[in-house]
């Protein structure tokens, strides 16, 4: 069993940019493993579909993923987006970026097995305190 990589990409700066910022981590991570997966969790649909990720991914990646169409990055990995009810099992290789996390999302995702890397960005700093002292992530 491969060891999975933890990442916390916690928000400081309340502009919501630490969500782009972890885009750009998993391709890196995606890159570097040779992983062609991101999957792109939410709490919820609405969670997609209202609030802050418009801005937040650029309207063109936002767009797709409410649409249920993959994202090709430029590491060649193609994301998608679930949600906690949706994400039943992971069929590859694949790296999960946790968006507006908390800790019963966490605990799904940890569940999961066939994952090379979490990233976490919370919903607060304390959403998922349980999670990062299990596993103090990067």
């Amino acid at each position: 069993m491969s060891i999975v990589q933890r990442i916390l990409l916690p928000d400081t700066s309340l502009t919501h940019s630490h969500i782009l910022n972890s885009v750009g981590v998993a391709n890196r991570l995606c890159e570097a493993s040779g992983t062609r997966d991101i999957i792109f969790l939410v709490p919820a649909k609405p969670s997609l579909t209202s609030g802050a990720l418009n801005q937040a991914l650029g309207a063109t990646i936002h767009n797709a993923l409410v649409k249920a169409k993959p994202v090709t990055l430029s590491s060649g990995a193609q994301m998608h987006c679930e949600t906690i009810k949706t994400l039943q099992w992971v069929t590859k290789p694949s790296v999960l970026i946790a968006v507006f996390a908390n800790q019963a999302m966490m605990d799904k995702v940890d569940s999961l097995q066939g994952l090379v890397a979490v990233l976490a960005v919370p919903w607060t700093p304390d959403a998922i305190e349980n999670w990062v002292k299990t596993w103090s992530p990067k």
